[in-house]
């Protein structure tokens, strides 16, 4: 806005060509912050993409593959080695089961998984299925899951700006001075 004004004040005074200098430079600094956002975007869209895995589900009696947005509490899945789970599930039948759990827990070995087992029948979203095959029932899906709260939370951090806001934010404050003083004298 300030750039803005000294372009107007610029183009008053009947200096065109310092006005159309800084006019410039304001018309390239927004599109370059423009360009970054929308591909900031297409980076964030793909990241979603990749992250939406297909799960396997029994509706009315028929298996389906949906894509993992699509779940609802009360779904049955049939889950196998090499699902990663998009949400948070119980076991009902489980055959040699083991899940990566290692981005929730940290712990590096497959866990084993079983639905006797009341400490081991639970499948949380985000962890990788490494061995077996079994049948579980929906449980919590999005923000409700364990990775989803983890996530929520997250995202009470303010990010840092990056450094080309950074270097956009210098660069305004240096022009911005010099047209003031420029405007000054």
């Amino acid at each position: 806005l300030l750039l803005r004004a000294c372009t107007a004040r610029y183009a008053a005074r009947g200096k065109a060509g310092d006005g159309a200098v800084l006019a410039v430079s304001v018309v390239v600094v927004a599109a370059i912050s423009v360009s970054q956002e929308l591909r900031t975007q297409r980076v964030l869209e793909a990241l979603r993409d990749l992250s939406s895995p297909r799960s396997t589900v029994v509706r009315d009696g028929i298996v389906r593959r949906i894509p993992s947005l699509e779940l609802v509490v009360g779904d049955r899945l049939v889950v196998q080695e090499g699902d990663r789970m998009a949400c948070d599930a119980e076991l009902l039948r489980a055959h040699g089961l083991r899940a990566d759990e290692s981005l929730l827990t940290g712990e590096s070995l497959p866990v084993d998984k079983d639905s006797a087992d009341a400490a081991s029948r639970r499948l949380h979203a985000g962890t990788l299925l490494v061995q077996g095959d079994g049948i579980a029932v929906v449980c919590a899906t999005g923000a409700r899951t364990a990775l989803g709260r983890i996530g929520g939370s997250l995202a009470t951090i303010a990010p840092p700006a990056s450094r080309l806001q950074a270097a956009l934010q210098r660069l305004v404050r240096v022009v911005a001075t010099a047209a003031l003083v420029a405007w000054l004298f």
